[in-house]
């Protein structure tokens, strides 16, 4: 569902979950500043630094499930 979500490539998104470092490094490239950018409209009073702590939370989250 996630991947459906965002426009993800379930395969790339499977083979980061196994471990897989180039899949997991396309998958944050690709996925990294639509992450980034929606998280921002969602914390618009919370600093640069911040936003990008949650941004990678939320990419980390998605690689973990």
């Amino acid at each position: 569902m996630v991947a459906r979500l965002v426009g993800m490539d379930r395969q790339r998104l499977a083979r980061a979950q196994r471990g897989e470092r180039a899949a997991l490094a396309a998958l944050v490239e690709e996925q990294a500043p639509a992450v980034y950018a929606l998280v921002g409209r969602m914390l618009t009073r919370q600093s640069p630094s911040e936003v990008e702590d949650v941004a990678q939370d939320v990419l980390l989250r998605v690689v973990e499930h």
